[in-house]
């Protein structure tokens, strides 16, 4: 492959303002989050309600965890329900 051929397009992209850039979220995944410093609300998280950050609920996953362990399991077809 060339690569002067895809350095010519990663320009062309960053010329037209088209490449993508990877951000880091400085705070936990929740309604807000910090990226670069600022506050911005957040709407691709599974925590988009808050809930992960709720004691009540961290407690309750906490005591199901001592129960029941942690692990990744196969499908419900081939070990069934929990």
């Amino acid at each position: 492959m060339n690569e002067s051929f895809l350095q010519q397009d990663l320009q062309e992209l960053e010329a037209n303002s088209m490449r993508r850039h990877l951000r880091t979220v400085e705070t936990s995944q929740g309604r807000q989050i910090v990226i670069d410093g600022k506050t911005v609300l957040n709407f691709c998280s599974n925590n988009y309600l808050g809930l992960a950050d709720d004691e009540d609920i961290q407690e309750a996953a906490m005591a199901a965890l001592r129960r029941y362990g942690y692990g990744s399991g196969a499908s419900r077809l081939i070990c069934g329900n929990m």
